[in-house]
């Protein structure tokens, strides 16, 4: 596309039929992943107050942010083996369930699998959008939906918080979980039985005869992409000289190791 089309490109052509259902989506995807990133900023003196574990705080972001990053990692390559409908389907159930189950928490250990189920949803959710943008509009419009969606990771990212504040201050902190857990249904309805993907295209088309030659998941640079990320997190929570030296150490060289398979990978060694 030329400077010139791109020039000609109007905000509205956005919000016309053809188009206004896809924007939802993906800006719905992203809405979901960003806001819940810090919903519990403001909840956290509650949920202590209700359930404990004031100790296992730092692990409420540490673990959602572990597997927003592992799930945003392989998503590329779960999209070429299987389309963006049903993996995008799976990433909201999975973060719906994980709503669900720290709505439920009656300790915070339970929350914590709830979070990292989330964090695993929620960058699955974010990374297939991004696929999704490509598959759903022509290229012209594709900078103004990029911006659409950054506009909204930004308004999201305030928002949590706020959103998280005012269950805690109405209502109850695990109200917080269920609003995003309805959202989350939605959104899993809506892939299911709604989006209308182009025929013989894009992802969809790689998922439906390409799985044979798409790459392979990569299970041992996930293991040692999680592993390093945990490890560095726990370093920074449990401050030490020893212990953050030796996990801050131990996460570096996990991380060193992916890079160096990953590198060999790309290059087809």
């Amino acid at each position: 596309m030329s400077q010139a089309e791109a020039e000609h490109v109007r905000w509205r052509e956005l919000f016309v039929p053809q188009y206004a259902a896809s924007l939802a989506l993906v800006c719905l995807s992203v809405w979901l992943h960003a806001a819940d990133s810090l919903l519990i900023a403001t909840m956290m003196p509650a949920i202590v107050a209700d359930i404990d574990g004031a100790e296992l705080i730092s692990w409420t972001f540490a673990l959602y942010e572990m597997g927003s990053i592992v799930a945003g990692a392989v998503s590329g390559l779960i999209a070429l083996r299987f389309g963006i409908r049903w993996p995008m389907a799976c990433a909201a159930a999975l973060y719906g369930l994980g709503c669900v189950v720290s709505a439920a928490a009656p300790e915070m250990w339970v929350m914590l699998v709830g979070r990292q189920m989330q964090g695993l949803g929620g960058g699955c959710l974010i990374a297939m959008s991004f696929v999704a943008t490509s598959l759903l509009f022509p290229s012209r419009l594709v900078p103004r939906v990029m911006a659409a969606v950054s506009t909204l990771w930004g308004t999201s990212a305030f928002m949590g918080p706020l959103i998280g504040g005012l269950f805690v201050e109405f209502g109850s902190w695990r109200g917080g979980f269920w609003f995003f857990a309805a959202q989350a249904g939605v959104l899993l309805a809506w892939l299911c039985f709604f989006l209308r993907l182009p025929k013989g295209s894009g992802p969809d088309r790689a998922g439906q005869s390409g799985a044979g030659t798409a790459p392979r998941l990569p299970g041992l640079r996930l293991l040692l992409l999680s592993g390093g990320v945990v490890l560095i997190a726990f370093a920074g929570i449990e401050v030490s000289v020893i212990n953050t030296t030796l996990f801050g150490g131990a996460g570096l060289l996990c991380l060193a190791a992916f890079v160096r398979l990953d590198g060999r990978q790309g290059q087809g060694r």
